[in-house]
Parts: C-alpha cells; structure tokens; sequence
C-alpha cells in the first residue's frame, strides 16, 4: 500500500507543483506592456517600425509606426499595399503607422511565463513618395502583364487598409514571440505629376517624351489582402 501511495504522488508532483506556483502567484501584477519589432520587416519589406502595445485586462491597445525605406525590389508591391499592381513600390519611402485593439481570451496565469491567444482589429496608413530625379518603372493596370513604363515624376502615394485576424503571444520572462494572420483590404492612390516618360519596355534611357507643363494623373486600386506579422520583443 505504502509502495502505491509513492508512486501516485511522484506521478502526482508536477501537476500538484504547478497548482502551487499558481497558487503562490495570485498577487502578482500581469505584464502588461509589450514593445516588439518585425524582423522581417525591417530586413526584407522597407518597414522599419516599433509596436507598443498596453494591455488591460481582455484588451490591448497598440501602436505600429515607423519609416518606409527605398529597397529598390519589386516585390515589396506584394507587402506594401497588398498587392498593388501598379507602380514600384520599392523605389518609395515615406512612414506609416498602425493601430490595432487586440481582445485576449487568456489571461497571464504565471509569473514566469504566458500563452496569450487574441483576435485583431487594425488599421494600417501608409504615406510614401517619390521624387523626380528618380526613375521608376510604372505597370499600367489596365494594359495587361508585361507592359510598363518608365517615368521620371513625383508621386505621392496614401495607402489605407483594415484587418481583422487572430494572434498568438507565448512569453517567457521578459521575451515574447508574436505570430498574427488576419485578412481584409487595402486600397492605394496615386497623385502623379509626370515630367518625362518611356512607354517602352527594356531600357529607361532615353526618355521619348518630355512634359511641359507636367502631366498630372491619378490611380486608385481596392484589394484584398492579407496580413501576416512575425514579432519578438520585451514585456513588462
């Protein structure tokens, strides 16, 4: 009998173990400030930002902004503005900022450590701009793929975009890890004065067409996107 009753409680001991740290952590204060950045970001996507988030109970409000570097990448169209099928992004800087309330359905239970699982609501502004002295390269939406031009013009470009999606906190200490998903929209325009102009495909030099006075013209696009965040950083 005395055999069996040890072999219950050593199998017994972690769960009753982590009873007890909970027990013992009834008083502490949860984490509730977040500050963290995307690495891939700011290495591949010309957003180099910070995010601080305050967390209250079930709700966390936070804060996305930071600078839009000039990458010069075509495939930054893809994760700037969602895709955008017009223009090159990557030739554009300017800045951008996001908001974002975040409602938790766990809570922190441990002083040490925390799974946190929460849905999303955010909206992204995005400002960028190009200079004249700069040549681009400009895909027309409505001539189909493949065609482009190349233009020397400024542009300035405001980007809009709301998402609803579900993320995942997992924190240990004073370092945590965030994964979010969520889908939505984005839309973009364009307000272009254009001073110069090769619409043809291959080299950019020389430019056919000159402007005088330069031509003003607009685009707008609304798509469907999605939104993927990969973010670590530090709570307290």
């Amino acid at each position: 009998m005395k055999t069996y009753c040890l072999i219950f409680l050593f199998l017994s001991a972690p769960f009753l173990m982590r009873g007890q740290e909970y027990a013992g952590d009834e008083s502490f204060h949860p984490w509730s400030h977040f500050i963290s950045a995307n690495p891939l970001n700011i290495l591949l996507f010309q957003q180099a930002g910070l995010t601080y988030e305050f967390k209250l109970r079930h709700f966390g409000f936070g804060l996305t902004g930071g600078e839009i570097y000039a990458n010069h990448q075509e495939y930054s169209n893809f994760f700037i503005a969602g895709p955008t099928e017009e223009g090159s992004l990557g030739d554009y800087s300017g800045y951008f900022f996001v908001p974002q309330i975040n409602y938790y359905f766990t809570k922190q239970k441990y002083r040490n450590h925390a799974h946190l699982f929460y849905v999303s609501f955010k909206f992204v502004y995005k400002h960028m701009s190009l200079d004249s002295t700069n040549v681009t390269k400009w895909m027309p939406a409505d001539e189909g793929d493949g065609y482009y031009d190349w233009r020397k013009m400024i542009d300035k470009v405001n980007i809009y975009g709301e998402f609803i999606g579900v993320g995942y906190k997992y924190a240990l200490y004073h370092v945590f890890l965030q994964v979010e998903f969520g889908f939505g929209a984005m839309e973009d325009k364009h307000t272009m004065i254009i001073s110069q102009e090769n619409p043809e495909n291959g080299s950019p030099y020389p430019m056919y067409y000159h402007y005088n006075p330069p031509e003003r013209v607009s685009a707008y696009q609304n798509l469907g996107s999605i939104n993927f965040n990969l973010s670590i950083g530090g709570t307290f």
